[in-house]
């Protein structure tokens, strides 16, 4: 029984190099070739898609990473980052400041975390200095009187709404 055991294990290996492969192809012909033959070779030996995802998942080393946060909108910086290392397996920290963040994960995936990070921040940063309230642009702003209230009122509308830009942004 433990030769039988032994060999579904090698089958199941051989079949989650073959969707590794498939994964991994320079085309869609090579993707199209593995995965027919990993999915024949899993019909043939009852072996399903689960099984064959758990074989090929990650299992590298957790690792820790510590990341500063810089420039304007730290707080809103930082929900970007929870947010990305929670939708990549993640767990993140953070520190009393907003300065700094930390993260615990698989290498690969803190590796993404990082990346997507880098990616995202300055286009969040940019897209809520340009962002603007359908309020602040109303002609109303223009009236003489009472110019100083409108311009603050003005001010605390737009940065309320970039704020709010900024937490949605972090938490689509």
């Amino acid at each position: 029984m433990t030769s039988t055991l032994t060999d579904i294990e090698t089958i199941k290996r051989r079949a989650a190099r073959i969707l590794n492969q498939a994964a991994n192809a320079a085309n869609e012909h090579e993707k199209n070739v593995f995965q027919a033959k990993a999915f024949a070779m899993m019909a043939q030996y009852g072996l399903s898609e689960a099984e064959m995802r758990m074989m090929s998942a990650d299992q590298g080393k957790v690792v820790h990473k510590t990341i500063p946060i810089t420039g304007p909108n730290k707080v809103e910086q930082t929900r970007l980052w929870h947010s990305i290392c929670r939708s990549l397996h993640c767990a993140s920290t953070g520190v009393t400041g907003y300065t700094r963040v930390s993260v615990y994960g698989v290498e690969s995936h803190v590796q993404r975390a990082i990346i997507l990070f880098e990616l995202l921040k300055p286009q969040m940063l940019a897209e809520a200095r340009q962002a603007t309230p359908p309020e602040a642009t109303d002609e109303g702003w223009n009236e003489p009187d009472d110019w100083y209230y409108h311009r603050g009122r003005k001010a605390a509308i737009t940065r309320e709404f970039r704020r709010n830009f900024l937490i949605g942004f972090a938490a689509a």
